[in-house]
Formats: C-alpha cells, structure tokens, sequence
C-alpha cells in the first residue's frame, strides 16, 4: 500500500494551526499532536497542499493570514495577501415531504436497529440492510428553469424508503435530533414505538444549482475554535421558489395509482393525518404559498456538499483565490 513509500510519512492526530509562509510563498505547516499543546513544524521541499474541505481550508488560510482584508483585521492577524477567502459558499438544500405506507414496504427503524437483520447482512449479505434504501433517483426541471436552459434539470429526487420515524433519518444525516422528535411529537399522537416500527416513503428535493451564496468566517484568531458558518440558504428567491414547485411535485406523486394503493388516509390533503411534515404548518390554509414557503424553509436540510470558499478562476476574477496551478 501507498503508506509504506520512503517518501511518505502520515501523521495521524495532527491538528494544523496555519500555513507557513515566507513573503507569499507557502513553505510548511505548523500543527500540533493530540493531547499535547506544543507547536511543531514541518517544512516542504516543493509545495504545501491544503486540502481540508470547504469549511477546514478556508479556516487555515484566515489564520495564515489569507483571506478578507477586514475579517484578518478583526481578529487582529497580520494580513499577507487579501483574498476572499471563505466567501461565495454554496451548498446542496433539500427539502421534502413524508408519505406513511400501510403496510411493510420500504425499510422501518425497528428492521435497520435489529440484530437479527444485522445478523442477517453479516452472514448472508441479505435482508433488511442489505439497501440504502436510496434506490430511486430522478431529474427534474422546474418550469423557470425550462425558460432558462430548456433539458437542464435543476432539481434532484431522491426516494428515501425510510420508516416514519424522524429519529432515524436524523441520525443518518447528523441532525440534531432533539429538532426531528420535537417536531414529530407535537405533531403526532403517537409512540416511539408506533414510530419506530411504521414504514413510508419520502421523496426528497435537492436544489441542484443553488444561487444563494454564504460565507465562513472565522470565530476568532485561536485556532481551537470552530469557524462560523453562514450557508444563507435560500437567500435568492430564485432558489425558493424552484424548491416550491418541487415539493408540490413530489407531494403529487400520491396521486399515482401505485401509491394510492399504499398510501394511509388517502382521502385527506396530504399523505397521511398523522403527517409530521405537513400538520406543523402553521398557516390555516394548508396549501397557501405562506405555507408551503414555512415548510420549505423549516423542514429542509443540507446535503454535506460544501464549495467554493477557495474558488480557482482567473487571476481577473475577483472572486477568485487560487489559479489553475493553485
């Protein structure tokens, strides 16, 4: 394996404070070990990568001195080159709506925390978890976006074969869970165990071109801290209202033959009565642009796909950070 080149050596536990630099030249970095304060360095003979994402790397180069002349004059760094970085974050925004099935179709929360469909996957690479529950993905332009770039979908749906059970998906996506069972809760008058063993289906919306723009700055000049980010999701209106049109679309899908044969309380306005998702708005009309704007800002998610704060482009854009030779 590649770990074991002569020329090289991987540090595990290393936390990177900044960037080494002579003039304007990167020349090492300084890092720190865990469990142990004291600063070290390590010098490159040729080039110095960063490569920490598009949260981490904006972070180092701040700290380094890189970055917005104003944000490194704010926590006092000492500016080397005043580029801006961190800024024009983008970011997949997703939203959705939850239908509940009548019976066992999809994967439930109790199925995928069992231990016997554990046991199952193990030995016999079968069974409950042997999906993604992913398995149905679609394109689709929104009728602005025809206008625009006619055959250019703008939205992605995904059908997540999930349980009704809010629990489960927030763990997958790292959501604060706390959020997910609140909402369901008050809206639900039901267990966790009701929950936990229902099954349904959620088609999920991704806004594909997003054109809201945010930012990462920095919390301070210590390099401890977390930076602060400002995704500004659906700051551009342009991105709400394609993201309104899609969830009308993905809600319309219970009106397929298929699904209404699955569907529970296929005569109400929306999949189920004991939908979390559409009895919290708190609008009275529940199909009024009010709500379908609260419910696409409130009940949506990132999709963990950060870019763009150390955008390459031409050394004429101004928004550019790093040219095609880094």
């Amino acid at each position: 394996p590649a770990s074991e080149r002569s020329n090289l050596h991987i540090r595990t536990n290393a936390y990177v404070t900044k960037v080494l630099l002579e003039g304007k030249k990167a020349i090492g970095v300084e890092f720190f070990l865990k469990n142990s304060f004291k600063r070290k360095q390590v010098r490159a003979k040729k080039e110095v990568i960063l490569s920490c994402g598009a949260i981490g790397s904006p972070k180092i180069l701040m700290l380094s001195g890189i970055g917005p002349k104003e944000e490194l004059k704010k926590h006092k760094i000492p500016l080397v080159a005043d580029l801006p970085v961190g800024q024009g974050l983008q970011d997949h925004y997703a939203s959705g709506v939850l239908f509940e099935f009548d019976g066992p179709y999809g994967l439930s929360a109790k199925q995928a925390q069992s231990p016997m469909s554990l046991l199952q996957y193990l030995t016999l690479k079968t069974g409950p978890l042997s999906t993604s529950s992913l398995d149905t993905h679609a394109f689709y332009a929104t009728k602005a976006q025809e206008k625009r770039q006619p055959g250019v979908p703008d939205i992605q749906l995904i059908g997540l074969g999930i349980s009704g059970d809010l629990k489960l998906p927030s763990r997958m996506g790292n959501y604060r869970e706390d959020l997910f069972m609140d909402m369901q809760h008050r809206s639900m008058e039901v267990t966790d165990e009701d929950l936990a063993a229902s099954f349904g289906f959620s088609p999920l919306v991704i806004l594909l071109h997003p054109k809201s723009k945010g930012n990462v700055t920095l919390h301070s000049s210590n390099p401890l801290h977390n930076p602060i980010i400002h995704p500004n999701y659906l700051d551009h209106p342009d991105d709400e209202a394609a993201l309104i049109e899609a969830r009308r679309f993905a809600l319309s899908l219970k009106d397929a033959p298929s699904f209404k044969k699955l569907l529970l309380h296929t005569d109400t306005p929306y999949p189920s009565e004991r939908n979390p998702v559409e009895t919290m708005c708190p609008f009275e009309k529940k199909d009024s642009t009010d709500c379908e704007r609260w419910l696409t800002r409130n009940l949506g998610m990132n999709i963990y796909h950060p870019v763009a704060t150390c955008r390459m482009g031409r050394v004429s854009d101004p928004t550019t950070v790093v040219d095609a030779r880094l």
